[in-house]
């Protein structure tokens, strides 16, 4: 979450379509039923900006990888991802089967709270999109638990669940640069947590909720139809409560919210 400066360093040959101070629809999104097109060599330029920070990432993909028969897509940006869309596909590998994309690799939390929280989730094969979804379908979930020792006297317990849903379909959206794009369907990802401090005083442990069950992350990403994701909102928000203890402080900052956004502004893809 601290500023970043990207730099764009493309030379990629404009063999497939391509889409700048457009409407974004030079392809045909009718006949095509892709919502992610996963070729070597595809990009994607987003503006990023956020209450603390702007920029760009320029997202692309890199290679594939094979498992069990599979064949995975990796990503990588220019420079280090500013926004929660590019850091999550950088972050792992993903697949299309059928109507899917899953996605292997991370989704780390860590910087939300603080240096020292070492806060991830792991994906296998986790669903982060179905084109033939319901709208408020839940297309997968995970939940699970582990522990921090985040000081000599304070561990923390860390409880979360994750899940992926169906959001609204849009015949023709438009984007926040006023680009058009035709056969949209929205995701949203979330996450929700729980952490509770286990304190060791003068030999005796002490339990206390020093975060109660909250959304920590929501991020919903608009998915058109032959382009890939054409925009991104994510919140990130948390409010700790205090530790009833004299002498005793929060081992991250009491609270945080952050919203940032990121939208499509150049785009090639083939097939």
């Amino acid at each position: 979450m601290k500023n970043k400066i990207i730099t764009l360093l493309f030379g990629i040959a404009l063999l497939g379509c391509s889409s700048d101070d457009n409407s974004g629809n030079n392809n045909d999104n009718g006949t095509t039923n892709d919502y992610l097109p996963q070729q070597q060599g595809n990009y994607w330029v987003y503006d990023v900006n956020s209450d603390e920070f702007s920029g760009r990432d320029s997202l692309y993909v890199s290679g594939t990888t094979t498992s069990q028969g599979d064949a995975y897509y990796t990503y990588e940006t220019s420079e280090t991802p500013l926004g929660f869309y590019s850091g999550l596909m950088t972050n792992g590998e993903s697949k299309t089967s059928g109507s899917k994309i899953f996605m292997n690799g991370s989704l780390g939390l860590g910087e939300l709270f603080g240096e020292g929280f070492d806060f991830e989730i792991s994906l296998d094969d986790f669903v982060i999109f179905d084109a033939n979804a319901s709208q408020g379908q839940t297309l997968d979930n995970e939940s699970g638990s582990f522990t921090i020792p985040y000081s000599p006297e304070i561990e923390l317990k860390v409880e979360y669940t994750l899940f992926a849903k169906a959001g609204q379909n849009y015949p023709n959206y438009t984007t926040a640069n006023g680009d058009s794009y035709d056969n949209v369907k929205s995701v949203t990802i979330a996450v929700s947590a729980k952490i509770t401090a286990n304190i060791v005083i003068s030999g005796f442990p002490f339990s206390y909720p020093i975060l109660d069950t909250q959304e920590v992350l929501s991020s919903t990403q608009y998915y058109a139809n032959a382009v890939g994701v054409i925009a991104v909102n994510t919140d990130f928000k948390y409010q700790l409560n205090e530790i009833p203890i004299p002498g005793y402080e929060l081992p991250m900052p009491q609270n945080f919210q952050s919203h940032t956004t990121e939208v499509l502004d150049d785009y090639l893809v083939e097939y």
